[in-house]
């Protein structure tokens, strides 16, 4: 869970998204905006050792459990690439 903390806590600070900690409960939340599109990202690791993810913005969520730490951290790597490559192609979907 720390690896993917410091990664979210870069790219907050980078890019000026809001990012939470709760620690007794492990989960991570981050707010922002691209280009005026809101997005949430929740993160919570299980008492099994997977991680829950769920991406959000206004007309779309997606859920995915990820089984463990280093597949998790590669899909955050994907989805916040140098222009948000993930928001983008969200947006042309719709």
């Amino acid at each position: 869970m720390e690896k993917i903390l410091q990664k979210l806590e870069s790219i907050a600070s980078e890019k000026g998204f809001e990012l939470f900690f709760y620690k007794p409960t492990e989960e991570i939340w981050m707010t922002g905006t691209y280009q005026d599109l809101k997005f949430d990202i929740y993160i919570k690791h299980q008492r099994d050792g997977k991680y829950k993810f769920i991406f959000e913005i206004p007309f779309d969520k997606k859920v995915a459990l990820f089984l463990n730490e280093e597949n998790l951290l590669k899909r955050l790597d994907q989805i916040f690439t140098e222009n948000l490559y993930f928001i983008q192609n969200q947006v042309e979907v719709s």
